[in-house]
């Protein structure tokens, strides 16, 4: 089932340290990844993961990133929510030629190639598509993108997360040109685009996922080729990657009220194994969805994949809840793991798509 077991191995390695360096970093008051993590994110290649052989990079696929961000959240939830990011772009590079029209193939394979030089380079792929009150509906997207008479692309408009914030070399940005969203990676340094220092979240708070404006910053590249961000692309890796860390969030919050409770504990010890029990099937539905390597992605499988996200989210939350009470005490301390697991669980209710707007829309179709 494990194609490639490198990204597994250096996650087994880097997550624990990765882990401790969080806790102290968001202890200590920091809203973005401690400088080490960051400068081992670029150096050790794990960037590459999801980028194919042919390009210069490790051909993981989803289901290995799935298991890999599933152990790091176990240890370090913003650090794995950041990664998630930049991957879920870098897949736009394994986007088969044969699924889109012939007249678009040589700049998908521009972009690709894009996309390939900069993680090969150890440059960071940030994500910044959400807008103030669009919920992470693209289709709310208000950024424009303008081009002009040499055909450079200029977008104008306000983001609500950029992840990664300062630490980010590009960020994915959805803009809209007429009718059709499309999907742009500018860098973080160029002329017109400005972060702010606003982040303040009670979870995942060290993704330093801060505002941007866009105020006519020039594009680098599409995200893979015109009309990709509204046709055939890779976001349900985003999905995937998104209900895995959760799960791995549920993990660790089960591990860690279970190192706090006697075999006496009866109550605790079944509760948290009702909480394993149902992170187990979370996982169960994720590999399901992961498995699927079909472009484009069915329409099924991305709807399962939402459903596996909320799924994944919910059941974080109630174990993260769950870790927090059989801990006692000891586990309410404002610098410990467990009330930062419970914050962290939280953010599950709001990463694409948010929890509340899904189930609305399940509801709605219950029954047809």
């Amino acid at each position: 089932m494990v194609k490639d077991n490198r990204v597994l191995a250096l996650m087994d390695e880097l997550a624990p340290k990765w882990g401790e360096r969080e806790l102290a970093a968001e202890n200590a008051g920091a809203t973005r990844l401690e400088p080490t993590v960051v400068a081992e994110l670029r150096a050790s290649g794990i960037l590459k993961a999801p980028l194919p052989e042919a390009l210069g990079g490790w051909g993981s696929s989803l289901f290995d990133c799935c298991t890999a961000v599933r152990t790091l959240a176990r240890h370090a939830p913003s650090t794995a929510l950041a990664l998630a990011m930049p991957w879920g772009n870098t897949a736009i590079a394994r986007l088969p030629a044969n699924v889109i029209p012939s007249a678009l193939r040589p700049a998908q394979q521009k972009g690709a190639e894009w996309v390939a030089a900069a993680v090969g380079a150890g440059k960071i792929l940030a994500v910044a598509n959400a807008e103030p009150g669009s919920h992470g509906d693209l289709q709310q997207t208000k950024t424009t993108a303008k081009q002009d008479k040499e055909g450079r692309i200029f977008l104008s408009g306000r983001k609500a997360f950029a992840t990664f914030g300062p630490d980010a070399d590009y960020f994915l940005c959805a803009a809209r040109s007429g009718d059709v969203v499309d999907g742009f990676f500018v860098a973080r340094q160029a002329h017109g685009l400005t972060l702010d220092s606003a982040w303040d979240a009670w979870g995942m708070r060290s993704t330093a996922s801060v505002g941007l404006t866009l105020e006519n910053a020039e594009a680098a590249s599409y995200y893979g080729h015109p009309g990709a961000l509204s046709g055939v692309n890779a976001r349900h890796w985003s999905t995937v990657l998104f209900a895995a860390i959760f799960v791995g969030v549920g993990d660790g919050a089960v591990t860690l009220g279970a190192s706090s409770v006697g075999k006496e504990a009866i109550w605790a010890r079944g509760k948290l194994a009702e909480h394993a029990l149902e992170l187990e099937a979370a996982w169960g539905f994720v590999e399901a969805v992961a498995m699927t390597d079909a472009w484009p992605f069915p329409a099924r499988s991305m709807e399962r994949a939402k459903c596996a996200k909320t799924f994944a989210a919910r059941s974080a939350l109630a174990a993260a809840a769950s870790g927090l009470v059989v801990g006692g005490s000891r586990a309410y301390a404002a610098s410990g793991r467990a009330g930062k697991l419970v914050a962290d669980a939280m953010a599950g209710s709001l990463v694409r798509p948010p929890v509340s707007h899904f189930m609305d829309e399940l509801a709605s179709s219950v029954g047809r």
